[in-house]
């Protein structure tokens, strides 16, 4: 099996934890190994959609930033609890959709933490977060006020030689190309997450899923415009990279 190596260090658990109805235990990597957690093949869906975005100076994308970071942990909260407490499903499908088992989703994310090898990846482009100065902006089925919002976050695995983050920059940097200058409007695809009923559906039968998906995986992606009635396949790319464990 290939090994991997994870950029953030392995946390470990202090004492017994509650478990939810339906809990899964997931397969943490192994210390003197460093086998991933995630199988070779893992390939995460998402769906082309369209946002309107806005150019913000590189001054204010570091206040952007200052600003995410204060607000971090309860973004991931909010992703596995909603406001009242009961589970916020929709969030938690986003993160079973990025390979989270459920031992990483209540016992880091539900508590504000990202898991080992995994970056929070803006899925809304901070440089492009100016529209949210004018009003709501769409995103997918919603309208949402602020970028600071757990809808446009998702977890994503970075380790060595799984590293699906990188994967989903590049597909969007390759479907965009290059952002305005600061002040100028564009239309940007972002890769978003399937609905939970959408996901439910690609695991029963992909081709139901009428959406422009993006598959994403450890060696590369490409894109399956399913919208059509015959499911023509449009391959954008699938960058192979050369394997460093021998493959």
């Amino acid at each position: 099996m290939a090994e991997y190596r994870f950029i953030h260090e392995k946390k470990k658990h202090k004492g017994p934890k509650a478990k939810p109805l339906g809990y899964q235990e997931s397969k943490w990597p192994d210390e003197k190994t460093g086998s991933a957690a995630l199988p070779e093949d893992f390939e995460a869906v998402f769906k082309w959609v369209p946002v309107k975005g806005l150019r913000i100076s590189v001054a204010e994308n570091r206040d952007v930033y200052e600003e995410y970071k204060e607000v971090r942990p309860q973004l991931l909260k909010d992703t596995v609890y909603n406001s009242d407490g009961s589970l916020n499903e929709e969030g938690i499908s986003r993160l079973r959709q990025a390979g989270l088992k459920d031992k990483s989703i209540f016992e880091y994310v539900g508590k504000g933490k990202s898991p080992n090898g995994y970056n929070y990846h803006h899925l809304f482009p901070r440089a492009l977060s100016g529209t949210f100065k004018e009003g709501p902006v769409q995103f997918g089925d919603d309208q949402l006020t602020t970028i600071h919002d757990w809808r446009c976050m998702l977890p994503l695995p970075n380790a060595h030689a799984m590293d699906i983050h990188l994967n989903v920059h590049n597909a969007m940097e390759e479907r965009n190309g290059p952002l305005p200058e600061p002040g100028k409007r564009m239309t940007y695809f972002i890769a978003m997450p399937l609905s939970a009923k959408e996901y439910e559906m690609y695991k029963e039968n992909p081709k139901s899923v009428k959406q422009e998906l993006l598959i994403v995986g450890a060696q590369g992606y490409k894109t399956i415009d399913q919208r059509e009635q015959n499911s023509q396949i449009s391959q954008i790319a699938l960058h192979q990279k050369l394997s460093k464990m021998g493959r």
